[in-house]
């Protein structure tokens, strides 16, 4: 999305996200690959918004770094392997039980 800032710029607001996910850590570290820098892109969203904001800077350091690692494996994942688009929780867990069978 196209947004204006206060001195008239023009800017894609989901890069802008990304790039202040970056200069501003949930964590207080940087990202160690583009998966976290995604996280990082979307916690720093998340933080910015009503209701979520202060609950999110309430977590402790070690949560965040938790949080963070989370956030960025999920991605990976989502990134190397299309999510199964299953709408039944026990049928999800059955093919994800199938997946690990050797």
């Amino acid at each position: 999305m196209i947004k204006t800032d206060h001195r008239g710029r023009k800017y894609n607001y989901e890069r802008r996200t990304l790039g202040c996910g970056y200069i501003y850590p949930y964590h207080g570290k940087k990202p160690i690959d583009v998966a976290e820098a995604i996280a990082l892109g979307i916690l720093y969203d998340l933080s910015d918004r009503g209701g979520i904001k202060h609950e999110l800077s309430a977590v402790d350091k070690e949560v965040r770094e938790d949080i963070v690692r989370e956030l960025g494996r999920i991605i990976r994942e989502g990134m190397t392997t299309p999510p199964p688009a299953i709408d039944d929780y026990d049928e999800l867990m059955e093919t994800l039980a199938v997946e690990q069978r050797p």
